[in-house]
């Protein structure tokens, strides 16, 4: 089991019982996520399926189907100073 896991991977946009999780960590371990910026959905991303771009589900060892999951932010780091979209400036070609 991992003590350590970088998540830094998205699931496209659609989130669902057939998305592969990763881990699974121990009670206790430290999960850093990488995740997209501001609404990475298909408007601004067309490759993008889904709505909003989420990172995938971790595994939690022991954990069943209805057990609760104590989560503590330890620091967010802002990666987009100007938009919700995250690319600072318009993307040509992306709106419809």
């Amino acid at each position: 089991m991992l003590d350590v896991l970088l998540n830094d991977k998205f699931t496209d946009g659609i989130i669902g019982p057939g998305v592969k999780m990763l881990g699974p960590v121990k009670d206790g371990s430290l999960i850093i996520y990488i995740t997209t910026p501001g609404c990475w959905g298909p408007m601004i991303t067309p490759s993008i399926r889904g709505g909003h771009e989420v990172n995938v589900p971790v595994a939690v060892e022991g954990a069943s189907v209805g057990d609760a999951v104590a989560i503590t932010i330890e620091s967010i780091r802002v990666r987009s100073k100007a938009t919700s979209s995250g690319t600072d400036k318009p993307v040509n070609g992306a709106y419809v």
